[in-house]
């Protein structure tokens, strides 16, 4: 039998948080969400890989609200250039 204190309880809860926050590859802030080293591109280490915008921009779609449950199928992006490594924005509309 395990018996845990509410201290090592909390203390576990922390470092499993900053276990995440060191995965993370965008961290949230405000409206933004800014790149961790985890994002960086590899050519560049002052632009951020183009896997971490398209999982940023598909999480974006997966939680737009719609009036009947749907579910994205296929996401096609063109990137035209390199992102920095600054905080990013998304948006999401529905045109139909």
């Amino acid at each position: 039998m395990t018996i845990q204190t509410t201290q090592t309880t909390r203390t576990t809860q922390a470092n499993d948080r900053s276990r995440a926050r060191s995965r993370a590859i965008f961290l949230p802030e405000g409206e933004a969400f800014r790149p961790t080293g985890l994002a960086t591109g590899p050519w560049y280490e002052d632009s951020q890989h183009g896997g971490a915008m398209l999982g940023l921009l598909a999480r974006a779609a997966e939680r737009h609200p719609s009036e009947r449950p749907m579910q994205v199928a296929r996401l096609t992006v063109d990137l035209m250039r390199a992102a920095p490594m600054e905080p990013v924005t998304t948006e999401c509309r529905t045109y139909r």
